[in-house]
């Protein structure tokens, strides 16, 4: 499996370097400090996932996102995840709507962001808990069409455990994965639902239930 990481910070490009190859040890990992050695790595090479600092200061007098339109149309069936020292909301949810597949913070602990890489390899969405805003209507319904729900198989069966009023070290344990890795999961899944917590979570999921049966069953 291929990774391209993009970070014009050669000590942080060098720290997701070793985070990844420590957890990922059967990735191969390509490092760019640049958005024009980025397009070029792409040209010689097939990658799995491209990891993009969104603030590359090579290319500041640009929109930030302009460098993810600008990979995007050189790869379009590529997966995109764009990683910022900066938290904001609005950050995350813009780049998803652009065409990436998540957005990690680079505050994010080392575990939490190996697990949200994994999520987005396995055809799943990562956004961090700032970015699951609510979304309802005035009647205090959730204004959400399951179909774009984008939920990978694994995050279903932890959705369903979760719904059924399982803990998240319960989860761990019955599904043998970590608990940062069930954190990761429930994480996107509050941003799939548009909701906050564990608890909108369940309101969220019993009126889709109401309104489109066996959704979760697809």
């Amino acid at each position: 499996m291929n990774i391209l990481i993009v970070d014009d910070h050669p000590l942080m490009l060098l720290a997701l370097q070793q985070t990844i190859a420590a957890d990922l040890p059967n990735c191969n990992i390509t490092a760019a400090e640049s958005l024009g050695a980025a397009l070029e790595a792409l040209n010689q090479c097939d990658f799995e996932l491209l990891i993009l600092d969104l603030f590359l200061a090579t290319d500041s007098a640009n929109n930030p996102y302009d460098n993810l339109e600008k990979l995007r149309r050189s790869k379009s069936d590529l997966k995109i995840a764009l990683i910022s020292g900066a938290d904001a909301a609005e950050h995350a949810m813009h780049a998803v709507a652009l065409g990436a597949q998540g957005f990690i913070s680079k505050n994010e602990d080392p575990k939490l962001f190996i697990a949200a890489i994994q999520i987005i390899l396995r055809g799943g969405t990562y956004l961090p808990p700032n970015a699951a805003g609510m979304r309802r209507n005035s009647t205090g319904n959730y204004l959400i069409n399951p179909r774009l729900v984008k939920l990978t198989a694994r995050q279903l069966t932890v959705l369903n455990l979760l719904f059924a009023g399982l803990p998240n070290k319960l989860i761990a344990k019955k599904l043998d994965i970590s608990l940062q890795t069930v954190k990761a999961h429930v994480t996107s899944i509050m941003g799939a639902l548009k909701v906050e917590n564990r608890t909108q979570v369940v309101l969220a999921v019993t009126q889709l239930d109401k309104r489109f049966p066996g959704w979760r069953n697809n």
